[in-house]
């Protein structure tokens, strides 16, 4: 047997011995049950995290620590069924169960302090015709797994942000169910190119299971809080986080202890990590969600009216009569505005002939006043002598006629003589005519 499988093996019993005293110490204490996604599978989960239950009761006396290993197609029901207390997953996985109480408490710290991680995407070194993510069209490719950050998501933006549509640009997706199913798959040839966790090929490399050498990194990235191959950014390791109804004077037991968690540490070394640390800022995580419209943001450019109707139905209807009222409101405003102005003009054009008549009499006045002025008006007794006709003026004068209504008026006279007249004064002459 090699010492990789005895390793293995040895790890494997010692988990199914924890687990053996977990489940005995249940029957007398609290049984407290912390889901841990098996992204390498069950055997590997166990190996990894038993030491770290191990360590939690041990610390925190009064529970019964054990594993639940979750397959990523288990995760979200187990949460929504409360079959689990706590739950070590990724952060996309963590993320999109927020809406579930799902809330980090604890962040995994790697060798060096660093608490961060990314993808990684490779081929075979003998590929000349793949050198950078955009070779990788018409490809055949494998990812762990949809609900994979490490080892899908994480790829999934870098190929969209090269151009690259996984669902219609590729040859073939596939999904290899655990992380070292990819590189080997990607070694053996079963594919042209994949992706995987950083992390993962210099694990593979330690246990003498690949070599670096015989891969080649899609645009590699270098970052000093990384210090391992990628080609992804980076975003917030693994944490460990509690549920909804998990009490709270649980949850700081737990946070205290792993966070005071020595790096050197059974737990801490059989896991691959240095301790704990305080949770990660998740806006990465949920920026490359938004940006896949995954989880929370799945429907995000796809509201349909329906969906409008649904959810804003009340407002809507007040905007509505609002709308009709407002309507309503300009309709007769609009009406009473046009009655207003037809009043207007049609007092205008009264005053206008009102203005016209007024001028019209006016000027009549003014002719009147004009012909009364060069009347002279006789009245009164006219004192006239019977015999010659000569009138007395008021100076006890006499004048003839002739001349006194001439200064009396402005009448002038001329001469003529009457028939009788002539007939008298000139018998002759008038004899024969």
């Amino acid at each position: 047997m090699s010492d990789r499988l005895r390793t293995a093996f040895l790890a494997l019993l010692a988990a199914m011995v924890f687990n053996l005293v977990a489940y005995s110490l249940a029957a007398a204490q609290p049984a407290v049950k912390v889901g841990v996604l098996a992204n390498s599978g069950a055997a590997r989960c166990l190996e990894q995290w038993s030491p770290t239950g191990q360590y939690l009761n041990e610390k925190i006396l009064g529970h019964a620590f054990s594993l639940v290993c979750l397959e990523f197609g288990e995760v979200g029901q187990a949460v929504r069924q409360g079959r689990v207390d706590f739950l070590l997953a990724n952060p996309s996985i963590a993320t999109e169960l927020a809406s579930l109480g799902v809330s980090p408490i604890a962040t995994i710290k790697k060798p060096g302090s660093h608490s961060v991680f990314a993808g990684v995407i490779f081929c075979r070194a003998s590929r000349p015709d793949i050198a950078s993510l955009a070779d990788l069209r018409g490809k055949t490719f494998m990812a762990v797994d949809p609900q994979s950050f490490g080892g899908w998501r994480m790829a999934w933006r870098e190929l969209k942000q090269a151009g690259l549509d996984p669902q219609k640009d590729f040859a073939q997706l596939r999904f290899g169910g655990y992380q070292e199913s990819v590189p080997l798959a990607v070694l053996a040839g079963e594919v042209d190119a994949g992706t995987a966790r950083s992390g993962v090929l210099e694990r593979l490399a330690r246990e003498g299971r690949i070599k670096i050498s015989d891969l080649r990194i899609l645009g590699p990235r270098i970052s000093d809080q990384l210090p391992l191959l990628h080609s992804t950014r980076l975003y917030p390791e693994w944490a460990l986080a509690r549920l909804e109804h998990t009490s709270h004077e649980l949850v700081e037991k737990v946070a205290v202890a792993l966070l005071s968690m020595p790096d050197n540490d059974p737990a801490s070394l059989a896991a691959s990590h240095a301790g704990w640390t305080t949770p990660e800022n998740y806006q990465p995580v949920r920026e490359l969600l938004r940006e896949l419209r995954l989880g929370p943001f799945q429907d995000l450019g796809q509201f349909t009216l329906q969906d409008v109707l649904q959810r804003y139905w009340p407002m809507l209807a007040v905007s509505a009569l609002l709308f009709v009222f407002m309507a309503l409101s300009t309709a007769l405003a609009l009406r009473l505005n046009r009655r207003i102005r037809l009043a207007h003009q049609a007092t205008l054009a009264e005053m206008e002939a009102r203005r016209q008549a007024e001028e019209e009499r006016e000027r009549l006045l003014e002719e009147l006043r004009a012909a009364l002025g060069n009347v002279k008006k006789l009245s009164g007794l006219l004192p006239i002598c019977a015999g010659c006709k000569r009138i007395r003026d008021d100076h006890g004068n006499w004048q003839e006629v002739e001349r006194y209504l001439e200064q009396k008026s402005e009448a002038q006279f001329s001469h003529g003589i009457c028939p009788e007249c002539a007939a008298r004064l000139y018998p002759d002459l008038f004899k024969k005519k």
